[in-house]
């Protein structure tokens, strides 16, 4: 992705029921949200995230 992305319309929401022959991994009432993801060659990556980079830290927070 040469120019980039800017992430949106990410949603939230709980479990009310299962559609048959799903695998129940989470329970009725559990309250989830969307992960937004980029697939790229290597796998999916989340975008902001720059493994090139270091984490930030506290001291360089602000």
């Amino acid at each position: 992705m040469a120019t980039g992305l800017v992430p949106g319309h990410e949603f939230v929401g709980a479990i009310v029921t299962f559609g048959p022959g799903t695998v129940r991994t989470l329970a009725e009432g559990d309250r989830v949200c969307s992960m937004p993801f980029v697939l790229k060659e290597s796998g999916p990556a989340l975008p902001g995230s720059t493994p090139r980079r270091r984490a930030p830290t506290p001291s360089t927070w602000c």
